[in-house]
Order: C-alpha cells, then sequence, then structure tokens
C-alpha cells in the first residue's frame, strides 16, 4: 500500500461502500470519525469521510445493532442516514474501500477510472467484510471487530486528521 496524502488545497475524501448503507459502511466511516476525533488536528491535511451502498436504503437510519455496537467502541451512527452511491460521490472521493470484492467489481465495471482508488478494506487480510444483517448483537459485533481490524491496516496510509462527512439529509 502506498501512502494516501491530500491534496494541498482541498480535503481528502474517503468513501465507504457496502450495500444497503445501514450497516458495515457506516460503521467503518463512524470507526474512523472517532479515530481522527482522538488524533491532533493540523490546520492541512483535512480529510472528509462518507459511506454509501450500492443499494441504499436512502433516508434509513443505521440498523439499530450497528448502532449498538458502533457505540460501544465510541462510534456514533445515530445521526446516520442511508444513501445510495452516485457517480458523483464516487468521482470525488479520493479513496474508496469496499466491504466486498463484489462492491469493488461494480464500481470497477460502471467507471473503469476508479479502479486505482478503489480497493476492499480487507484486503491486506485478504477478506470481505460479512454482511451482518439479519444476524445477532454478537454476528454484528464480530463484524465491526473485523472492520476495527482493517481499518488498523488502512492508518499508516490516511492523512492525519478528518473534518466531518456525516451522512446528515
Amino acid at each position: 500500500m502506498t501512502s494516501c496524502q491530500p491534496p494541498t488545497s482541498n480535503a481528502f475524501h474517503i468513501l465507504f461502500i457496502c450495500t444497503g448503507n445501514i450497516c458495515r459502511s457506516p460503521m467503518a466511516q463512524a470507526l474512523l470519525q472517532a479515530h481522527y476525533r482522538h488524533q491532533p488536528k493540523p490546520p492541512n491535511p483535512r480529510v472528509q469521510v462518507r459511506s454509501a451502498g450500492l443499494a441504499g436504503l436512502d433516508g434509513q437510519p443505521a440498523h439499530p445493532l450497528a448502532r449498538t455496537v458502533a457505540a460501544e467502541h465510541g462510534a456514533d451512527l445515530t445521526a446516520h442516514k442511508a444513501r445510495t452511491v452516485t457517480p458523483d460521490l464516487l468521482m470525488k472521493a479520493d479513496l474508496i474501500l469496499t466491504m466486498e470484492t463484489a462492491h469493488r467489481d461494480w464500481i470497477i465495471e460502471r467507471i473503469p477510472a476508479l479502479k486505482d482508488k478503489t480497493h476492499r478494506l480487507g484486503r491486506r487480510r485478504d477478506q470481505d467484510i460479512p454482511d451482518p444483517i439479519g444476524g445477532t448483537e454478537d454476528e454484528f459485533r464480530q463484524t465491526l471487530q473485523q472492520i476495527e481490524a482493517c481499518l488498523a491496516d488502512w492508518l499508516p496510509v490516511l492523512p492525519l486528521s478528518a473534518t466531518s462527512g456525516t451522512n446528515h439529509q
């Protein structure tokens, strides 16, 4: 992995992608934002963290179990509103992190120019992040722990400071 450095004048945009944008990608977004809240915040670089779904359940809140397990890790999903990914959102992103290989493939099939900035969150561990929808609280917790572990692999190459990029409508 190479270092992901933001442009000098604009924010660096990180976009997490899953299927419905109510479980995995919002948990990843909230966990990374929580991480950044505990870091020193120099004026630059600025990072904006967002999430979306390939089949986003537009306007829906995060799944109740996702909110519960995220809160246990200091990540707040109470204001999250799901959204469907758009070409514009993808094109504005500097780094796109998907939960599954199928999500990455879907994006690259539609916009091949995004290949170099679209990666599976779990690529260093050679794993997809399974969808916990329909699962128990423990399964949601396991998914969140997988997301945390995979995020830790990305932290050394991400910029150091974040700005808010919550999915509020």
